[in-house]
């Protein structure tokens, strides 16, 4: 436990457990640190960083504030800020060519996330739900069926459009998820699905297709000449991540490093880079 600020005295041992119950009652989407709770924004990397400076406490004042971090903590628990939906996503099915389950957007559909940045699907957008991997439909309902459909839809056009870096899009995706009102281990596990085995990109096109990338599962070229990289996402691994998501409550940095560590095609370009 941190001591306090501005005093040569040790936290009371009462106080230091009152904080540690604190801790223990905030999800653990939320950051908490001795006796800080802090709010949560967005860096430009799209990574949760802290907001606000700590709070001060004076000697007199410990047992005071550490009822009222109880209390704001439990209510900041319970208001988490996800981002909000701009109204309703307004939508009509295509049935043409043989495909039936296609829906085009009769209305611009936005997501505004915790930062306050617009993520907007234009009007006349089709789409299919294709930036989820199939492989996961069965698990976690298909893109027009569950409760993430209007996340669903950002995402799609995200992944169509490629104007947004590929690892910011599948991260809005989850926290539009839990906007949407899905609960958190499912939204774990549609980000998992999407980081791993959903579509990544770079802003320009491969100078190598032909000699390495085009050797490659899961690199194409897209009807731009955009190289993408949709890694295949075979049964064995996909109960993989499943069964690891399900077997704890893996924050949304622990699922990237399991996707870097187990998954290595789980990227874009011969690093992180664009070649």
């Amino acid at each position: 436990m941190s001591r306090i600020i501005g005093s040569q005295s040790a936290t009371p041992l009462g106080t230091q457990f009152a904080l540690w119950f604190v801790c223990q009652l905030v999800p653990k989407e939320v950051a908490c640190q001795g006796a800080v709770l802090r709010n949560v924004a967005f860096n430009r990397n799209m990574q949760l960083t802290n907001s606000l400076d700590p709070l001060q406490y004076r000697p007199g004042a410990a047992l005071v504030a550490t009822v009222v971090a109880l209390v704001c903590s439990i209510a900041f628990a319970k208001k988490m800020d996800f981002g909000r939906f701009t109204g309703p996503v307004r939508v009509e099915f295509v049935r043409q060519s043989g495909q039936d389950r296609d829906m085009r957007l009769l209305a611009d559909f936005t997501y505004i996330d915790p930062a306050g940045k617009a993520w907007t699907a234009r009007k006349g957008y089709e789409t299919d739900g294709a930036s989820i991997p199939k492989a996961f439909w069965s698990i976690v309902g298909g893109p027009f069926e569950g409760g993430y459909r209007e996340a669903a839809v950002i995402h799609d056009w995200y992944c169509d459009s490629k104007t947004e870096p590929w690892k910011d899009v599948h991260r809005i995706f989850y926290y539009a998820c839990r906007a949407a009102g899905v609960n958190e281990k499912k939204a774990k596990m549609l980000y998992a699905a999407v980081r791993i085995f959903g579509p990544k990109w770079g802003g320009n096109r491969s100078k190598c297709f032909s000699a390495c990338h085009a050797l490659q599962p899961g690199y194409q070229q897209d009807l731009h000449g955009q190289l993408v990289n949709i890694p295949p996402a075979p049964e064995a691994d996909v109960k993989e991540v499943v069964d690891w998501v399900r077997a704890g409550n893996p924050s949304l940095d622990d699922i990237d490093a399991f996707a870097n560590d187990k998954f290595p095609g789980s990227k874009f370009g011969h690093s992180e880079g664009i070649r």
